[in-house]
């Protein structure tokens, strides 16, 4: 039995309501945007929509697709809802001992330097050219 897929229920099984911000993006995996399935669906949709908003809340939850079940966050996204299928905890690596030793320093000057060449190459995401569409 445990072979079997999964069935898909076409819904979202949510978990729990959470802070927006609290969810750390070394956990998102794919996104989709999600549209009323009919007209009929529209008031629900929009009252989810705007009370996550004005909550700033995220719905954490389960959904399947194809045949896998996954982890996944219920989020608004301009005036759409947007599901983000989710790693387990134990997919994301643990950063236990992943970053430099606290013995190396930088020197102001260094990072008045580095910050420098960042301000003269930063620009504003919304103009990058692989934001234009090309379709």
């Amino acid at each position: 039995m445990a072979e079997l897929p999964l069935p898909s229920k076409k819904l979202y099984d949510v978990l729990a309501l959470v802070d927006a911000s609290d969810i750390d993006v070394l956990q998102m995996d794919r996104a989709y945007l999600l549209a009323p399935a009919s007209a009929a669906a529209n008031k629900p949709y929009v009252l989810l929509r705007d009370t996550l908003r004005q909550t700033d809340r995220a719905a954490v939850g389960k959904i399947t697709l194809r045949t896998k079940e996954s982890l996944a966050l219920l989020r608004v996204h301009g005036d759409l809802l947007a599901v983000h299928t989710m790693l387990w905890p134990d997919e994301v690596r643990d950063p236990e001992g992943l970053a430099p030793p606290a013995s190396v320093k930088v020197r102001p000057q260094e990072i008045e330097m580095a910050s420098s060449l960042m301000e003269r190459m930063s620009k504003d995401f919304d103009s990058m050219p692989w934001r234009t569409p090309t379709r």
